[in-house]
């Protein structure tokens, strides 16, 4: 039994139940059966072949629903403002790491245009930089634009090129013009270019292979699993997101699929749950290959033990999951199972698998379904007529038929017709990677969104209808109505996410001590500069002293300095917390900062960070008693921060 929960089972007792472990065949004559008139299958019914199945609520929850109440509400649910803000500081720290490198390839193009064309002058290194560092910082609103102007492309796509959605010259009764009324194209090209959405010095880099993608991984796995009950019966298939870089250390290939190459993602009924990667983990068991995934992800949406109360779901798979020890196993853990299944799996009745005669070794193996044989009937399609027509069938393969339909239609949605990942193409995977991700959220959007019309008691719309008013609402985004998303208590996270998400973005935002330098008392030496502290500055009561000063600061996720002190000197909600957890968590980064105690408007200097001096060329007389300032491109990112 034990090897059974863990996944391990013996050879030897797979023979064995193969060849004595099974009851006799039962066949069924399907003639008189067709002959009495057809009936539906009451829901009922599927509770007498699978007993205490579950009859709890599901489906969208109470918050989804509520914020589904527009295309975008459903949108910002599942991908919240504050992962926008989280991914939109990301870009402004690549663009100034790799801002040189740019300024560069930049003067090299200039340079060998110069050559073939003589009336052309190229600039200096000084002036292209000047010109890339006008460049205002990337927002969050802004991104969501950015997302609005590629649903449009996959609506209405424009296979020439990219750049024909800015032209304004007409040419016919091909549409021109339409995407300048939103965004620059120098703009979209810019955040298209800088799109970047974690650290490159993450230190869980040399073991996680979707490191690129694993705050929008972790980010997009909470709020699927928090908006969507799973119901009683549930398809479990694979996704796949095409990407054919051999940089994506996690494309596998499939070659009966349309996009042969790309990454699986694991999938529950139109709700994604990602495939975790395990490190540093050694068992008997293959915890990589494809049925401990269906159970791997199956504990991790509903928990890792049986209910108490012995209720259980039934799972639809198909023959690339389905095995003999996996059904076992989910028994365990209060799961039935229906699907197909390979001959060659172990464990099977060796009287379903007929003897192999001579030429037979290059047949592909025969598919059987394991579940009740009572007959029933479906509705097949003949390939030559084109005409319905009812076919006798076990009742199982009518069970399968009806559940597995599922991901068939999220492929069609996702993959066929309007894909943000397919309407641009990028060098770099993750990218493409990304746009995958968001349809998938999309999808699911799509569904909250149709549900909460339902519970309104109204019609349904089309998915095509939904994209086109999601664009609109997404394109037409100004800073007021950001700002207004921000505070939304309907797109914050649940409470049993908040603490996971606040440790998992508590590790990217470290203290920084601050480079500028003093004179020491009497001349003696240095000190390191302290400002004051932010949180401090706007809790400081009318009759308080002078509040705190601090050498560190925060620079994620803006391109200004936040400077926080560590001590713990205020008490919010009863807790005594220091300015810097009170910054990340009570206030989140910032966005929810309030106005000064003692009232009237106060402006809080935000400060840009200073340069470090080149190596080999400070002397000691700059390095002792000079004060280290922002350049120019710094001193342009310094913002204030105005409270009421």
């Amino acid at each position: 039994m034990d090897g059974i929960v863990s996944g391990v089972v013996r050879d030897a007792y797979l023979k064995e139940l193969g060849v004595n472990g099974w009851s006799d065949l039962t066949t069924h004559s399907p003639y008189s059966y067709l002959q009495e008139p057809y009936e539906s299958r009451s829901p009922e019914a599927l509770r007498q072949d699978y007993p205490q199945l579950y009859s709890g609520a599901s489906g969208p929850t109470p918050r989804a629903l509520a914020a589904a109440s527009t295309p975008s509400g459903a949108f910002f649910y599942f991908l919240q403002p504050q992962l926008w803000e989280d991914i939109a500081a990301e870009p402004n720290g690549y663009f100034e790491a790799s801002l040189d490198e740019r300024v560069q390839g930049q003067h090299v193009k200039q340079l060998s245009r110069e050559l073939k064309h003589q009336q052309f002058k190229a600039k200096s290194l000084e002036d292209i930089r000047e010109e890339v560092q006008r460049m205002p910082i990337l927002e969050a609103r802004e991104l969501c634009v950015f997302i609005g102007l590629l649903l449009a492309r996959s609506v209405v796509p424009n296979k020439e090129k990219l750049a024909n959605h800015w032209k304004t010259r007409e040419e016919g009764a091909i549409p021109r013009g339409r995407f300048g009324r939103f965004m620059t194209r120098d703009r979209f090209m810019h955040i298209s270019r800088n799109l970047h959405f974690s650290s490159n010095g993450d230190p869980r880099a040399a073991t996680d292979r979707s490191r690129k993608l694993r705050p929008v991984v972790d980010a997009l796995q909470d709020r699927f699993a928090a908006g969507y009950t799973p119901p009683a019966v549930m398809a479990f298939d694979h996704e796949r997101l095409p990407s054919r870089s051999t940089f994506n250390l996690m494309r596998v290939y499939i070659k009966d699929k349309p996009h042969k190459w790309g990454t699986n993602l694991f999938m529950f009924f139109e709700v994604f749950c990602v495939k975790k990667e395990r490190s540093g983990q050694r068992s008997s068991a293959d915890q990589k290959s494809d049925p401990a995934a269906v159970v791997r992800n199956l504990k991790q949406v509903l928990g890792p033990t049986a209910p108490p109360n012995g209720e259980m779901r039934l799972v639809v798979m198909d023959r690339f999951y389905s095995s003999v020890p996996l059904s076992m196993q989910l028994l365990t853990v209060g799961f039935n199972s229906i699907g197909t299944v390979r001959t060659d799996r172990q464990g099977l009745s060796t009287k379903l698998i007929p003897k192999k005669l001579a030429g037979d070794k290059k047949k592909p193996p025969k598919i059987k379904r394991l579940g009740h044989v009572q007959p029933d009937r479906i509705v097949r399609r003949d390939k030559l007529t084109r005409e319905q027509h009812e076919v006798a069938c076990p009742r199982i393969v009518k069970d399968y038929q009806t559940y597995m339909d599922g991901v068939d239609v999220h492929d069609q949605l996702r993959l066929q017709r309007y894909s943000l990942q397919l309407c641009i193409k990028y060098k770099k995977n993750y990218k493409g990677l990304f746009l995958g991700l968001v349809d998938l959220a999309i999808i699911d959007s799509y569904i909250v969104f149709n549900a909460a019309r339902a519970a309104s008691n109204l019609l349904k719309t089309s998915y095509i209808e939904f994209l086109k008013q999601l664009h609109l609402e997404l394109c037409q985004l100004r800073d007021e109505d950001w700002e207004g998303l921000i505070v939304d208590e309907t797109f914050q996270a649940t409470p049993l996410k908040d603490k996971n998400t606040v440790r998992i973005r508590r590790r990217s935002h470290t203290p920084i001590l601050n480079d500028e330098w003093r004179r020491g008392n009497n001349n003696q030496g240095r000190k390191r500069r302290t400002r004051a502290c932010t949180v401090c500055s706007l809790l400081k009561g009318a009759g308080t002293g002078r509040c705190g000063d601090s050498s560190s600061y925060v620079q994620k996720p803006m391109a200004w300095c936040v400077f926080l002190c560590e001590k713990k000197r205020h008490t919010l909600k009863g807790k005594l917390l220091s300015c810097f957890d009170i910054w990340h968590k009570s206030w989140r980064n910032g966005a929810l900062a309030p106005a000064p105690q003692h009232g009237g408007k106060r402006t809080i200097r935000a400060r840009a960070p200073a340069q470090h001096p080149a190596q080999g060329n400070d002397s000691d007389e700059d390095s002792r008693h000079e004060s280290i300032v922002g350049n120019s491109r710094q001193q342009k990112r310094a913002r204030r921060v105005v409270t009421d």
